[in-house]
Order: structure tokens, then sequence, then C-alpha cells
């Protein structure tokens, strides 16, 4: 399917053209006239939560105008009043409109004048169910012409099965009929239920009488279409008459993905491949001289690593130093088609290493694991990793500083990573430290057996079209707000540390740590709102864009993420809300390069 022609409501909520454009239940997966407010809100989130799945890739634009539409749809049904007013107007627009009866005129009648008694005879084409003949008037009305074609005619309908009526080779005559033959005509016999043509059905009962012509139907009444309801559906391109129409924004297109094969036995070295953008998870890294890197200490601090090593044989190691003693170091690694996390130097009093989370068991809970300090501060380290697959099952061996440590064989269907160490694909390694400054010398890898990319299998991050950029702009830093409320004192611009965009610290941003709500007055120029959405720290905020309480942009849990959101005409007041989800600790929310635009 042509981009031009992406149907979202079917390719995203699985809502076929039919159903389109969909009512507000339909729209969020509900019953019609669903009433219990815990069912809607956990349906409404459901549906928000399957969209922003989309809100990184080339559909972006086209989820968060779905996630409008099921804001406004879960507002208006969580509404007694809002539904109750809903309701009525989705009614009347379900209602069943009656159809044009049509004029039904009966095929044996011929006339709508009933003829005097005397007159009415059978007409010559047509048989009573008796097959008597009819009643010659006169010997001499027809000529010797018109006695070859009855004969003939009689002949075709012995052959005919008799009873099947001659549909055109004979019109019914006037209605006195006499026929001039010398001889009786032979009987004809019909079949107890002959066929009858819709031209030709059987006419009235032998004695002749005619039923009387059918009552004249009602006129017809002129079919005017409903007036349609207000607000029951919701368009994806509705748009206020009254103002010009905004050209449609350049989409956020997901930059395209790069892959090239892995040779096997060949070391690539990784840290130079990293870039923040598209590999960040969370936390505070930095790029540093001679192809080193640095993450700061903050808490499940993780980033992907450039390189696909899902169903595959495969070495891996680092080396590093941390920065303080009794610090711990996590690794997450593709295992078939599982993920696990290698943890050193864990849980309690940094004393636990081995695989997390195998067949659901933490590392200390796993009676092979090592049960030491390992890690030395300021003290260069090397972890390597030898993961080998045979069929279902997985050898992973860990060694430290040239020493085996400990060896997992088993199924790699009992690998899993827990949820707050996920790093949205099971395909590439990661590092991750829990609340560890750390410095990271060498990161490589090499393939052993199978199939193998450098490249990246996670959704890579997205850029403001240029097009977009490229309107007249005011910046929100030169804006004072309508009113704000925050986290303790954490909100201010260009304050604290600054984000990381791009490979460049980002000078002009809102800092706003989460929970924040900023509001400001929206020029009479504008057309629409843009920013980027940076919490590196945390990935872990919502953050939430509306125009006179009207929610119209929604994300989460993304380090970083591209804002475009077009105001609606005549909207006044702008609201950029962080919402903290479960905590707000590390919850350091900005809006970088926030702007109005013409």
């Amino acid at each position: 399917m042509s981009e031009s022609r992406f149907d979202a409501y079917h390719e995203l909520l699985g809502i076929p053209p039919a159903e389109q454009p969909p009512n507000h239940y339909r729209l969020i997966g509900i019953s019609l006239f669903e009433n219990t407010a815990s069912v809607i809100e956990r349906a409404a989130d459901r549906q928000m939560a399957h969209l922003r799945n989309f809100q990184v890739g080339k559909h972006s634009a086209e989820s968060q105008r779905l996630l409008t539409a099921v804001s406004k749809a879960r507002r208006v049904l969580l509404s007694d009043s809002d539904r109750a007013a809903y309701d009525v107007q989705l009614r009347k627009a379900l209602q069943p409109q009656p159809a044009p009866q049509p004029v039904v005129r009966p095929a044996s009648i011929q006339q709508t004048t009933p003829l005097p008694v005397e007159a009415r005879t059978v007409p010559s084409n047509t048989y009573s169910k008796s097959l008597s003949p009819a009643i010659p008037t006169s010997s001499n009305s027809f000529s010797p012409v018109v006695l070859g074609a009855i004969a003939a005619g009689a002949l075709v309908v012995v052959l005919l099965f008799a009873g099947i009526a001659i549909r055109s080779a004979m019109r019914p005559k006037p209605p006195a009929v006499e026929i001039a033959v010398g001889v009786p005509p032979t009987p004809v016999t019909v079949p107890e239920q002959p066929t009858v043509t819709p031209r030709l059905p059987l006419p009235p009962a032998p004695q002749l009488q005619l039923p009387d012509p059918p009552a004249p139907l009602p006129p017809q009444l002129p079919v005017t279409a409903p007036e349609p309801p207000v607000e029951v559906v919701v368009s994806l391109s509705e748009q206020p008459a009254e103002v010009a129409p905004i050209p449609t924004p350049e989409p956020v297109m997901e930059p395209k993905q790069k892959r090239e094969p892995l040779e096997i036995n060949t070391w690539v070295d990784l840290l130079p491949l990293i870039e923040l953008d598209h590999d960040l998870v969370c936390g505070d890294w930095f790029p540093e001289p001679g192809n080193r890197l640095r993450v700061a200490s903050y808490k499940y601090s993780r980033i992907r690593l450039p390189i696909i090593l899902s169903q595959c044989s495969y070495d891996f190691e680092i080396e590093f130093e941390v920065g303080k003693d009794q610090d711990d170091m996590h690794l997450v690694l593709p295992v078939g088609d599982k993920n696990v996390m290698a943890v050193t130097d864990a849980y309690h009093f940094r004393s636990y290493t081995y695989l997390d989370r195998v067949a659901g068991k933490e590392a200390h809970e796993n009676p092979s694991a090592v049960h030491r300090n390992l890690l030395m501060p300021n003290r260069r380290h090397q972890i390597q990793l030898n993961v080998r697959l045979r069929g279902d099952l997985a050898n992973v061996t860990y060694s430290l500083n040239g020493r085996k440590e400990y060896a997992y064989e088993g199924p790699y269907a009992d690998l899993q990573v827990a949820p707050y160490w996920g790093i949205a694909t099971k395909t590439q390694p990661a590092l991750a430290v829990y609340e560890t400054p750390a410095t990271f010398m060498k990161c490589r890898a090499r393939l052993i057996e199978g199939e193998g990319f450098l490249g990246r299998a996670a959704p890579l991050h997205q850029q403001i079209p240029a097009a977009i950029e490229a309107r007249p702009a005011t910046p929100l830093t030169s804006l004072a707000p309508l009113s704000k409320s925050h986290f303790e004192d954490r909100v201010g611009i260009n304050s604290g540390t600054n984000p990381m965009i791009g490979g460049k610290e980002c000078t002009d941003y809102v800092y706003a740590h989460a929970p924040s709500r900023l509001k400001y007055a929206i020029p009479a120029n504008a057309k629409m709102f843009t920013a980027m959405a940076y919490c590196a720290h945390s990935a872990n905020v919502k953050f939430i864009v509306r125009v006179d309480d009207e929610e119209l942009f929604t994300v989460e849990n993304h380090a970083m993420a591209p804002v475009v959101v077009e105001l609606p005409a005549g909207g006044k007041v702008l609201e950029l809300e962080c919402d903290p989800l479960d905590r707000s600790w590390n919850d350091d929310s900005c809006w970088c390069f926030p702007a109005f635009r013409e």
C-alpha cells in the first residue's frame, strides 16, 4: 500500500473501512453504550499504550492523531453528562432510515378502469384453469392468415410443454375475440403446475371475472437525508472551515536502518560506532577522547550497542573502570531469541555475580552465583562472555580478568531481563550500570557461528522535519509563562546540566522536572508548536501538550522524542505537562528547542 493511502484506523487499530470513521465506543474497543468507568478507562489506556508503539517510526504522525482521537473519546465517555449527550446523538445516527417504497404495478392487469361484465373476455394468449375454449361470437371475423397463425401457435404450445405462454409471437387481441374455425380447437393438456413467465401469470377464476384493480398506492414521499449528528465520529482530518487549511506537515520519518553482515571470527570495535541519539536508553553518557565512553551515577543507566547478535554464537568483551568501591556492572546480552543480563557485584552488599532472572530467579537466589566482591575501584577490568547455541540450549561462560567464574548451560527459553532493565529489543547487547560512575575503554564482539550484523534493531531516534524547522519561530524561552507549577524549585530557562542532542549540548531549553505544568499564551500567528521532549536521566516521564485544556500530544518512556503539534484555530493557552508516572526521582525533564511556529 502506498504511503499516501495508508489507512491508520485499519492498520493501527484494526478498524476496517466499513466501520470508519468509528464512534467513540468502537474507537477504544468496547461495547456500544458501555457506561462502566473502569472499563472505559482501561480500554482507552490500552489503546493509547498500543498506539504509542508507533510514535517512533514512519507512522508517528498518524499514531499521534489517533492518540488525540482516543484521548477525546476517553474524556467524553468518562463524563456522565458528555456521554449522555453523545449517546443521544449516536442513537439518532444509528437509527435505520426507511427505504423509499417502489410503485408496484401487477403485470397481469393491463388497464386501471374496470370493464363492464359483458365486455370482459379471456385474452387469446391466456388459458383458464378449466382449459375450456373461448366461446365464439362470430363465424367470419378472422381471415385464413389469422387461422394459420392460431394453428401454428397451438403447435408451438404443445411442443413447449403445454402451458408455456407465447412471449412475443402473439399480442393481446381486442376484448371481443371470435374464432372462426370449422373444427373445434384441439384440446391442450397442461401440467398441473405449469411454468409461467412473470409477464404471463395465470388468469383469474373460470367465471371470467377479473379482479378489481388494486387500490392506488399513496403518493411517494421524497426521501430526505437525516441531519448529520453532532460530534458522533472522529475524523483524522478535522479542521475548522473558516480558516485556511494548514499545509500537512512533513511526517516525522524514521531514519533508514543500515545493516552490514559480520564476518566470522573477526573482532569489531563498537564504542566508535555508538550514536547517543539512536543508542541511548537512559542515563548521562558522554563520549570522551580516544573512543572512550563515560557514564554518570544515575540509576538504571543503559545504552545499546549497534550490533545485532540474535540466534548466533559469539564472543563479547569489555574493558572498564568503576569509580568507587563495591560498585556493580551490568551487561545485557542476546541469547537465541531472548536476552539476559550478566551482573557483576550486584545485590546484597554488591557481592553477587551471575546471570539475572534465570527461570525467574534473581542472581542472588541462584545457587550457581559467585558470592564475593570482584571489582576494585580505579582499576582496569576485563569481562569476557562466550555465548554458544546448540539447538534450544545455550551455554554462557563468564570470565573476569582472564579467569572463568561461572558457566550457565540450559534452555535459553528460561532467560529474561527484568522490565526496568529493558532496552526495547532482544537482539542487541547493551552496557548498563545501576548507580555506578564508570568509564569504558573497550567494547568489542566477534561472530563465531550463524549470522550477525552491524546495525540496529531498536527504533531510531527522529528529528523534527527540516521543512517545519524552517518556519518562522518564536522561542518559548523568550516568553514568560502565564503560570507554572513544578517539583521543588527545579524549573528554569537553560538551567541544570545541558541535554545532549545530536551529539551537541542543547543551550535552548526549558527545564521542568516532573511533575510540572507550564502555561503560555499562544501568539496570534502561531500555527504549530515544536520541541524535543528530553528526559535522559530516567526516561520515565510522560510529556503532554494541551491547548485550552484539550490534550493534543503525549509521549512517554523515551529518553528523547520529537514534539510536533498543529495548533487549533483560535487556541488561546498552551499547556506543557511533565507527568512522573510512578515516581519522580531523576525525572529531570526538559523541553528542548521549544518554539511556536507560523
